[in-house]
């Protein structure tokens, strides 16, 4: 799988996710990724969409968790 598919295939499992999120080893088991690339994988994605100037979620880590959650100036 391609850099930028293996972004949006993360993207859409946290979507998915819900509340509940999901764990870098979760991830990392799904995609065949090794821990370090994960993090690296979800670091980027959180930059890419934490940095947006127009945005209603950021992506964060709740104790190893990630998941998007509404920001709270909403």
């Amino acid at each position: 799988m391609e850099h930028n598919q293996i972004l949006s295939v993360i993207e859409g499992m946290l979507f998915l996710s819900g509340d509940n999120g999901l764990s870098v080893k979760q991830i990392s088991a799904i995609l065949q990724l090794n821990k370090k690339e994960t993090v690296s994988y979800l670091d980027e994605l959180a930059d890419i969409i934490n940095n947006r100037e127009v945005k209603g979620f950021e992506l964060t880590n709740f104790g190893g968790v990630y998941k998007f959650i509404t920001l709270s100036v909403h």
